[in-house]
């Protein structure tokens, strides 16, 4: 039996014993993972994952790249699509120990151009320190300023010789909201809007085209400039 045969035969089992039909497109944990494409450190089967629960990204690292903001912005287009973006929406940011990632350290061309910045940047991305990179990449995604201030990120560890998950950045959102302003600032802003917008402005359209025009352009210049 050929591998290709005995993935076949898995599938044919998941349809008979385990396929859900009519999922949903939108995740119903309201989770996005960032993960490494490293076999033994699959998302599904580490955090216990079912089908329709978690939109998965993944990549050598587990990183922020100027690729995953590009995916995110086409998943965004695609939430659109089927009726504007979630909102309490979760990034989950996963890494693991002995990380392959570590051993390119050597190829700083490679890397630079993998993370779309100059080889003098390279030593902040962390490349050999998971716990370090993930605090790196946590903190690239709360300066995009096209995701919405109320979503949660947090940044996790996956222990390859336990099995175990470290919680490394707990979750927190994005961004934290502004003190409201005085009274007096209040009126003085709620007229300046009137004269400047007469029309009211549907705040999930604004948000769709944040999502979707920024993260796939402004926001890779800001969150990772070209070299």
């Amino acid at each position: 039996m050929t591998t290709l045969d005995t993935l076949i035969e898995r599938n044919q089992d998941f349809a008979a014993h385990h396929f859900l039909k009519d999922l949903s497109m939108m995740p119903t944990l309201r989770t996005m993972i960032i993960g490494c494409v490293d076999p033994r450190v699959d998302p599904a089967h580490l955090l216990g994952l079912k089908l329709g629960e978690a939109v998965v990204v993944r990549n050598v690292g587990g990183r922020v790249t100027p690729a995953t903001l590009q995916t995110m912005g086409m998943l965004g287009g695609i939430a659109q699509r089927g009726g504007g973006p979630p909102t309490g929406f979760h990034l989950v940011v996963l890494q693991h120990t002995q990380c392959g990632i570590a051993h390119l350290e050597g190829q700083p061309d490679m890397l630079a151009s993998y993370f779309g910045i100059g080889k003098e940047g390279l030593l902040a991305k962390a490349v050999t320190d998971p716990h370090a990179a993930v605090a790196v990449d946590v903190a690239t995604l709360k300066a995009i300023p096209a995701l919405p201030d109320n979503w949660l990120v947090s940044g996790l560890i996956y222990d390859v010789t336990t099995g175990l998950v470290e919680v490394v950045v707990p979750p927190a959102p994005l961004r934290h909201a502004e003190r409201p302003a005085s009274a007096a600032q209040g009126r003085h802003e709620r007229s300046s809007v009137r004269a400047s917008h007469p029309v009211p402005v549907n705040p999930s359209s604004i948000l769709v085209a944040l999502t979707t025009i920024m993260l796939v352009d402004k926001l890779l210049q800001r969150a990772c400039p070209p070299a």
